[in-house]
């Protein structure tokens, strides 16, 4: 379980979902992370999908991460900003 404090807002900020499935479990992924942490601030409490809250749009975060996954392997990035959500996450979250 690992955070980076989502919680601190400014106006030009966005929360980003970013999920996605690895094919190869050979393939280091330690860059995927790197690029993921690089974000203003970030939350990884589920295996497969961080939060991250930047001012980039969704295609910088597209751009950069297509360029350290496998091309079999499948992602998402949705800006979830001012959406309603429903679900349980650690309280620090």
């Amino acid at each position: 379980m690992e955070t980076n404090k989502l919680q601190d807002e400014t106006k030009e900020s966005k929360i980003l979902l970013v999920t996605y499935d690895i094919k190869k479990s050979d393939m280091n992924y330690k860059s995927l992370y790197d690029i993921l942490k690089s974000a203003n601030s970030w939350c990884h409490h589920i295996d497969t999908t961080w939060f991250i809250k930047t001012e980039e749009p969704t295609k910088h975060w597209y751009d950069i991460i297509q360029k350290v996954i496998d091309p079999k392997d499948y992602f998402i990035i949705i800006d979830i900003t001012r959406q309603l959500k429903q679900g349980w996450m650690p309280k620090e979250t």
